[in-house]
């Protein structure tokens, strides 16, 4: 064999490993989760590293360090080889998600549906989204209660779907409208989108969140821990302080087995207030502990809104909880489903519910009961 022979093979090799590592950049870069920015610009998008913490809701967070990219990059080539070479099974994704900016800068525009659609394009329909590049660690429902709040509503889903796409998290969110008629239920719309959000996954984490809190930084992360948590634990109308030690409002992390523990919220409170410490009380009923992140990290704005009216009998249900946790909850919902719709940004299920369904136990005059008994799913 001839030296020119010898140098053309090899010539050739390198010209072929040169076009593999071509292809696998292209397709790394085609195949990468793509989100809309928080930040105004490149330069303000950085990175922390696992376990630093940063106090503060403008203070930047460190840039990565060469190691730290070096490390990033590693994982895509390696997880797409696997996907590559394997037998088509993504590889988990990292335990520490590697594109969280840390505090952040939410949007405030009233942005129209159809234009947050595009923002959006890898959703699927329902508001559904899991990463392309690996295997979500954990399976989430994102619960929201809603009546008469669409700016609210628009404000949220600009913010919240990157917010959890930064997290690799494998989500859908769930708004559970309620009907014109009577006072609002915000425990017994989370129970409702609990059991209906079952009905399109088989979650094993759910966040329930009001529609008028956002997320002040992708740190505080929305899957479940061993024991409950409580993600909203500093609201900047509260001051960004924990008025008190046993608040539960807000915004809740439950595993599925936790949440069926408790039996779910109450379905008795109508009205303002009452439900959130009832909820903490069937924990305290159970032996569960609740558990926060750091005030630093725990951080929300609230949406301006007028406030509902509150229920006189809250006090007097809280206090006599105890009596009737085993009774009132997932095992007692009684609600009409009047729609079911999987829209571009959530699936929206709309209910008709009053206190006389729990006080009586009787249909609904203009429609047929939907009954959930729990015990028998």
């Amino acid at each position: 064999m001839s030296m020119d022979h010898v140098f053309r093979v090899l010539l050739s090799a390198l010209a072929a490993l040169l076009l593999f590592q071509l292809f696998v950049y292209v397709i790394i870069a085609t195949r990468r989760t793509k989100t809309p920015k928080i930040y105004a610009s490149d330069d303000d998008v950085t990175f922390a590293p696992a376990g630093r913490v940063v106090t503060g809701p403008n203070r930047r967070l460190p840039k990565k360090t060469a190691a730290e990219g070096e490390a990033g990059e590693g994982w895509r080539i390696g997880a797409l080889l696997g996907w590559l070479f394997g037998r088509g099974e993504l590889p988990l994704c990292p335990a520490v998600p590697p594109y969280l900016v840390g505090p952040l800068d939410n949007s405030y525009s009233l942005l129209s549906y159809a234009r947050l659609a595009d923002l959006y394009p890898s959703l699927e329909p329902g508001g559904l989204w899991r990463p392309q590049n690996c295997s979500a660690r954990h399976r989430v429902a994102l619960v929201v209660p809603y009546r008469d709040r669409d700016d609210h509503l628009r404000i949220f889903l600009h913010n919240i779907h990157a917010f959890l796409q930064r997290q690799q998290i494998d989500y859908g969110i769930y708004v559970v409208e309620q009907s014109p008629r009577g006072n609002f239920n915000r425990g017994m719309l989370f129970n409702i989108g609990f059991i209906e959000s079952l009905r399109f996954a088989d979650y094993d984490c759910f966040v329930f969140h009001d529609v008028d809190l956002l997320p002040e930084d992708d740190r505080n992360l929305y899957w479940c821990p061993v024991m409950p948590r409580h993600l909203s634990a500093a609201v900047d109308t509260l001051f960004y302080k924990l008025p008190y030690a046993t608040l539960f409002g807000g915004v809740e992390a439950f595993t599925r087995d936790h949440f069926e523990l408790i039996n779910g919220f109450s379905n008795r409170f109508f009205g303002w207030g009452g439900e959130d410490d009832d909820l903490y009380q069937r924990l305290i009923f159970h032996k569960l502990n609740l558990t926060r992140y750091p005030l630093s990290i725990a951080r929300y704005r609230m949406l301006r809104h007028l406030k509902m009216n509150p229920n006189p009998r809250r006090l007097d249900l809280v206090q006599k909880g105890p009596e009737r946790f085993e009774q009132d909850g997932l095992n007692s919902l009684r609600y009409v489903l009047r729609s079911i719709e999987r829209r571009k940004l959530f699936t929206w299920i709309y209910v008709d519910i009053d206190e006389s369904i729990l006080s009586g136990g009787t249909k609904n005059e203009d429609g047929p009961s939907q009954t959930q008994e729990f015990a028998e799913r």
